[in-house]
């Protein structure tokens, strides 16, 4: 009889980021929630190889939903992903303005919109006070929409 090899516990894989969008956008989606994929792409080969087309710090998704009246970024990370210094930037700057920037993956999408479901927002009272994900201002609420002659960060 052969000896039995030692069973090897199977290491579950960390999700790439392109997977954790995936999973967000159908769940938001699933939500009623409206989202904007700001993804460029990637500039493959030269000089600026690997880089995007984006302005650095801008977040991957903005996301509305109709039904609630609300609207907010969201930066995607895989599970221990780290915000660079743009981001920080980027997600400090509006917090400042009042607007949301929720960080992370499906946890923190499922813990943003509860938040909001309990909030009530869109509602009489539906401040998004207390909410554990988003980074949020008592700043009022910054108008967005196109500017002309805006740009981004120098």
């Amino acid at each position: 009889m052969l000896p039995q090899r030692p069973a090897v516990a199977s290491v579950p894989s960390v999700p790439t980021e392109r997977e954790v969008k995936h999973a967000v956008v159908e769940f938001y989606r699933m939500m009623g929630v409206t989202v904007w994929n700001l993804d460029q792409g990637f500039r493959p080969g030269g000089r600026r190889h690997g880089t995007t087309r984006q302005a650095k710090g801008l977040s991957d998704l903005y996301c509305t939903w109709p039904a609630r009246g609300v609207a907010w970024w969201v930066e995607l990370k895989r599970p221990g992903g780290e915000l660079r210094p743009e981001q920080v930037r980027f997600r400090d700057d509006n917090a400042r303005c009042g607007v949301t920037v929720v960080v992370g993956g499906v946890v923190e999408a499922v813990a943003h919109i509860e938040a909001l479901r309990g909030a009530g927002a869109g509602r009489p009272g539906g401040p998004l006070s207390g909410d554990p994900v988003a980074v949020r201002s008592e700043a009022p609420r910054a108008t967005l929409g196109p500017q002309r002659g805006a740009q981004g960060p120098p």
